[in-house]
């Protein structure tokens, strides 16, 4: 049977709490990178849109409503 000390379950604790922290730490950056990505996104539709740009096309300008 095995034997454990004090001294063994105190380092488990430091090594499940680590494992935990990192994990927690990970998610959170994941999560923030993710809320990130969404706002570039956002502004780059925004700015296509304001320029009169379908999504992903590229033209010589904003369109003018006058005709020629």
């Amino acid at each position: 049977m095995f034997r454990f000390t004090i001294r063994d379950l105190l380092w488990l604790m430091v090594v499940v709490a680590m494992g935990i922290g990192w994990r927690l730490d990970a998610r959170k950056w994941r999560r923030e990178l993710a809320q990130e990505r969404d706002e570039k996104t956002r502004i780059i539709l925004e700015y296509e849109k304001e320029m009169s740009f379908g999504p992903g096309l590229r033209g010589n300008g904003p369109k003018s409503n006058t005709s020629p």
